[in-house]
């Protein structure tokens, strides 16, 4: 992990690791706590952060 703004992350991972990142983020970032309402956690990917504003 790289940085945490509020409610983001970002990670460096291998892009050859990617989707196996993502799947690993959003399921424990989803189940972290157990809540009374689902929780849902997006993963998107781009080369730097000003793609994904």
């Amino acid at each position: 992990m790289i940085l945490q703004i509020h409610d983001e992350l970002i990670i460096d991972a291998a892009k050859d690791e990617e989707e196996e990142v993502k799947k690993i983020l959003s399921y424990e970032m989803e189940h972290a706590v157990k809540l009374s309402v689902p929780l849902v956690a997006e993963a998107t990917s781009a080369t730097n952060w000003g793609e994904l504003k």
